[in-house]
């Protein structure tokens, strides 16, 4: 079928020539990370294909549990920890040292945005992407009071922009919630505008 298009066009007094577009295949990149092979899902998502293409990351605002901003295999920029104890009243204090204690974010930054092909621990999609640690959630066995309850969604919209002023071009939310008939129209409101606002500035919100 092609090469009766070919000599279609070929004799066609109005075409000067017509020839097969060629196609342009470069080798595909296979970084050094020792835990690489045997991290199938990025084979998967063809990863290596994807990395031929861009090797520019960006930086990715982690709004979690914190992120063990020590850790070797991570770029990690601090933002806040919006709750790194809670006062006698319930509230939340805040600081600048957001330290994973569950390491359930750090898994997540791993996830998203190990630092690949530098001969440690694993690869990741974003091939030069960094961290921007944001905690919205207290120590475990602190006990978290009605107002912190009531507030971590405009907790989350917080963090998120923070991370967004220290440049995040992603946000990314690896959690979930069961929320009641009262509040969950709050939830989903807080949640657009968390969206309308990144999409302003730039960034996408993964969930």
């Amino acid at each position: 079928m092609l090469s009766s298009a070919k000599a279609e066009l070929q004799s066609n007094e109005a075409v000067a020539s017509a020839e097969f577009d060629g196609v342009n295949v470069t080798q595909a990149t296979f970084p050094d990370d020792p835990l690489y092979p045997d991290q199938w899902g990025l084979v998967q998502v063809n990863a290596p294909g994807a990395w031929t293409i861009a090797q520019k990351g960006v930086p990715i605002g982690i709004i979690d549990t914190g992120v063990n901003y020590n850790h070797e295999d991570l770029a990690v920029t601090r933002g806040i920890d919006f709750c790194s104890s809670v006062a006698d009243d319930g509230t939340c204090v805040l600081s600048t040292f957001p330290m994973d204690n569950v390491n359930h974010g750090t898994a997540v930054a791993g996830l998203a945005a190990a630092i690949t092909n530098n001969g440690v621990g694993v690869a990741s999609p974003a091939f030069n992407a960094s961290v921007i640690a944001e905690k919205v959630f207290p120590p475990p066995g602190e006990p978290c009071g009605a107002q912190c309850a009531i507030t971590f969604d405009h907790v989350v919209l917080s963090a998120a922009e923070h991370a967004i002023f220290l440049t995040a071009r992603v946000i990314n939310l690896s959690f979930g919630s069961f929320p009641s008939s009262e509040t969950y129209h709050s939830s989903v409101t807080t949640y657009q505008q968390l969206v309308q606002y990144a999409s302003k500035k730039g960034a996408v919100v993964t969930a």
